[in-house]
């Protein structure tokens, strides 16, 4: 699945533009960017001689292994959307359905099953903590009277 030669050729893609302080090419994946600008800033360090050659030589590799890790957890991301996309019309006729087991899978799919058994968990200890927005199904990074999400 992950072919090293493609992934080592594009770090050597991405450090060359870096290293020449270009902009930031558009249609990049997320860890493709911030790769990006870590070796444009690791670069513009070195040059201008706020580190050394040996610490630079470090950090590099530090992010290479960082950006192979990151854009695996990205390819992971994207097939699992691809699943969920797929599943989602047959999670709608099994909601339609009368059969059971269908309408708790779809629950346990969906999340409610978890929403449930937090509010079980809630009543039980009153004393914990809400969990944060993003695992009651609310936006991340949403702001406001009860959340938990810090300001951006």
């Amino acid at each position: 699945m992950y072919d090293i030669n493609k992934i080592e050729s594009k770090i050597s893609v991405i450090e060359r533009l870096a290293m020449d302080g270009k902009e930031l090419p558009k249609g990049y994946t997320q860890p493709e960017q911030l790769l990006f600008l870590s070796l444009r800033v690791l670069h513009w360090e070195y040059r201008h001689r706020q580190i050394t050659l040996e610490q630079a030589k470090r950090e590099k590799e530090r992010l290479a292994k960082e950006y192979v890790q990151a854009a695996r957890f990205q390819v992971i991301y994207q097939q699992a959307v691809e699943v969920r996309n797929h599943m989602g019309q047959y999670l709608m006729m099994a909601t339609k359905g009368t059969c059971p087991v269908c309408r708790k899978l779809v629950e346990i799919f969906e999340g409610r099953e978890r929403d449930v058994q937090n509010l079980k968990n809630k009543e039980a200890h009153p004393q914990l903590p809400d969990p944060p927005a993003v695992l009651r199904g609310g936006e991340a990074g949403a702001v406001g009277e009860g959340s938990d999400a810090p300001g951006v």
